[in-house]
């Protein structure tokens, strides 16, 4: 048989043929690089820090809070590391801006750290260092470490610094060094903390030189390496150190400076940059201010803030190196406005969307901090919520800065009849400084015309409320000038008055309990004798008649300083503890004339 010749495969068959492998080769190849960069461009990575909890609104229930430690945890970190080169640089964090002239706060664009309710009731102040932030609760300082989103209370060893006993801390402000803090206690006494080292010290002692009329300090703030204290009995803002300038920033005394330019008896907080400002209060005729003293000599710039208008303001806050504007609080911590510090016109307005109480503003990294009642928030966030393990103060029950507390004296019947108003004096309050024996005034005292009524020897003092006498000095005796004085130095060598000898200034004194709430009646010249312990008293009733027992003129034998010392006590606690001056005044107010 014949073979068939053999032909030769034609160039497009042989491209065929070769086409197919080629494709396979270019497809794995493909798959191959595409996982491989896939692996480069996206590795799994835990994050840094944990997802942030869902915004919550703010009546929701706070999520449960891990049980405290001693020492605080920081957030987990991950063992994974990513590829530097590959990984997105992380969104820059946000900062405030004055370009807004209206800004309303909410959960959406702050972030909040917050303790569990009542935890953390009336925050005094507010200062941020690095990653911790400080306010003044219950008395005493509560560090808060914002990585942790954990709190302490800061004590100093056996609550004395320097040998002397720590007093009730009503304020903390950042120190002249820009590290450590100012912290003034209602006796008078400012201290330094040194967060570094956690060490306490004696920063300037109440000075013994200035005892009549008592000196009493509201606010500290410090600039250029000075720590200012705004002082209302004095109508002065003193300096320390003072050794190459003069310690009063003010010219003259308090004795002529009411209603001029130097009159600062209303003050409620302080700001210093090169200028003082000056926050006052609402008087009985004159409205809320603020002030700006210009110059090494002041001069009072009253241009400045000449049309701003101030509802129950609270609070001031520059920043120390004079980097922004002067932050202020007013209509009782529901608004918060920036001023410029040369004109005092409203920069910018910053109020929130639900019911927040700002109690004190910082700016610390470009963000602003705000302290709250149980909360710190931050702005600009971004809705992120932390809850806060530890630093809780005592039960909101007992505790006399709980405003509800006090609601059953509302519309309680004056002690001395015809009282017009609340001192105008802050010396006459409760919470403030009495020099004389080192201690912290408990009381209100009514001396002659400070209310718009006469108090003469002997008038007749009223029970406030119904109740029963649980104590009636009917057997006291005045104490000597020799025992006096002798008490006096017992005081100022401890620098504190113990609780046995305050009970002897306190003189002759009646108490009435009114069913959780006690009314002292001291310095009292006598007392009916029918009413005795266990008698039931009707509100209005006489208990009583003005005098100066206790005090030194009533140890000389004459009727000179005459006056009712009136204090109310809720367990422990006075009338006015832990709340700031202009606060303690508010409830005054409120409870004598609602």
């Amino acid at each position: 048989m014949g073979s068939t010749p053999r032909r030769d495969p034609t160039l497009g068959q042989r491209l065929r043929w070769a086409a197919v492998p080629i494709l396979i080769l270019l497809a794995a190849i493909a798959v191959i690089v595409w996982g491989w960069n896939r692996l480069l461009l996206s590795p799994t990575v835990t994050p840094i820090f944990p997802a942030a909890p869902t915004a919550t609104p703010l009546t929701a229930s706070p999520p449960p809070l891990p049980a405290p430690s001693a020492t605080a945890t920081p957030f987990p970190t991950s063992s994974a590391t990513p590829a530097p080169s590959m990984t997105p640089a992380p969104s820059p964090v946000p900062t405030l801006s004055l370009e807004t002239a209206e800004v309303r706060l909410s959960v959406a664009n702050t972030d909040r750290y917050e303790w569990p309710a009542g935890a953390l009731l009336r925050p005094h102040g507010l200062v941020v260092l690095g990653d911790t932030a400080y306010t003044v609760d219950a008395g005493e300082l509560v560090a808060l470490d914002l990585q942790a989103a954990a709190a302490r209370r800061v004590q100093p060893p056996e609550d004395q610094v320097d040998g002397i006993p720590l007093g009730e801390i009503f304020t903390v402000a950042l120190g002249p060094d820009a590290a450590s803090l100012l912290l003034l206690d209602k006796r008078g006494d400012m201290y330094r903390y040194d967060p570094a080292g956690d060490a306490w010290s004696i920063e300037r002692p109440i000075d013994k030189r200035r005892t009549a009329p008592n000196p009493v300090p509201v606010a500290v703030a410090a600039y250029n390496g000075r720590a200012y204290i705004l002082d209302t009995t004095y109508t002065q803002v003193w300096r320390y150190p003072y050794d190459d300038i003069a310690e009063g920033y003010f010219e003259g005394g308090p004795g002529s400076r009411a209603g001029t330019s130097y009159d600062v008896t209303r003050g409620v907080d302080l700001a210093v940059h090169r200028d003082v400002y000056v926050l006052l209060h609402p008087g009985r005729s004159e409205p809320a201010a603020l002030r700006r003293y210009v110059g090494a000599e002041p001069v009072r710039d009253r241009a400045f803030a000449a049309e701003l208008e101030l509802e129950n303001p609270t609070r001031l806050f520059l920043d120390a190196a004079g980097a922004g504007p002067l932050y202020l609080i007013d209509q009782a911590g529901r608004r918060l406005r920036a001023l410029d510090l040369e004109t005092g016109a409203v920069l910018q307005t910053l109020a929130w969307s639900g019911a927040v109480e700002m109690r004190a503003a910082y700016v610390a990294a470009g963000r602003l901090y705000v302290a709250a009642p149980d909360a710190l928030y931050r702005y600009p966030g971004s809705g992120q919520v932390y809850p806060i393990a530890g630093g809780a103060g005592p039960d909101p029950a007992g505790r006399p800065d709980n405003l509800a507390n006090w609601a059953p004296l509302r519309g309680i019947t004056s002690p001395i009849t015809g009282v017009r108003y609340i001192p105008d004096r802050d010396s006459l309050l409760p919470g403030t400084t009495r020099i004389y024996r080192y201690g912290i005034h408990h009381g209100l005292d009514m001396y002659e015309d400070v209310m718009g009524v006469d108090v003469p020897y002997q008038a007749p003092v009223h029970a406030i409320a119904d109740g029963v006498v649980v104590r009636a000095d009917h057997g006291y005796q005045e104490i000597t000038p020799a025992r006096f004085d002798e008490l006096v130095a017992l005081c100022a060598g401890l620098h504190m008055t113990p609780p046995e000898v305050e009970n002897l200034f306190r003189g002759r004194q009646l108490w009435i309990d009114h069913g959780g709430l006690v009314s002292r009646y001291e310095h009292l010249a006598a007392i009916p004798t029918d009413v005795v312990t266990g008698t039931q008293i009707l509100r209005g009733q006489v208990i009583g008649y003005t005098g100066n027992s206790g005090t030194s003129d009533g140890a000389s034998g004459t009727q000179n300083g005459i006056h009712l010392h009136f204090e109310i006590y809720m367990g422990e606690h006075y009338l006015g503890e832990w709340l700031s001056l202009w606060e303690t005044r508010q409830l005054l107010q409120e409870v004598f004339f609602p």
